[in-house]
């Protein structure tokens, strides 16, 4: 995370658009929707360490739908983790499934079982 005061895009606005399109998709629930920004990326570039204390934060404040609207092929246990705790903690993860019609991207690919 970049710690500043800027939540905008750095790249080309495609979780601000993906964000939205979520909202819109919820309709009329969405006039209820309390939205939290936590920017991992800056111009495309982050760490999985971000990622990973982003979507604990977010769990942890209740937030009931997380977006996560990048993805790539790297498996990696933090995250599978964080994914994990978010679930357990009633929040919905919604990942990027990849945009080349291959294989479906990680983070969107990990599977989540609850107990």
């Amino acid at each position: 995370m970049n710690n500043d005061d800027n939540v905008c895009d750095g790249l080309d606005s495609h979780a601000t658009y993906v964000g939205s399109v979520i909202l819109d998709c919820l309709g009329n629930a969405s006039q209820k929707a309390d939205l939290r920004i936590a920017k991992v990326l800056e111009n495309g570039r982050g760490s999985n360490y971000d990622a990973y204390t982003a979507i604990l934060d977010l769990a942890d404040r209740h937030v009931q739908l997380i977006n996560c609207s990048w993805g790539g092929k790297t498996d990696n246990k933090m995250l599978a983790f964080a994914m994990k705790y978010a679930a357990e903690h009633n929040s919905i993860v919604v990942c990027s499934s990849g945009n080349d019609g291959g294989a479906v991207a990680y983070p969107a690919n990990i599977p989540i079982r609850l107990q």
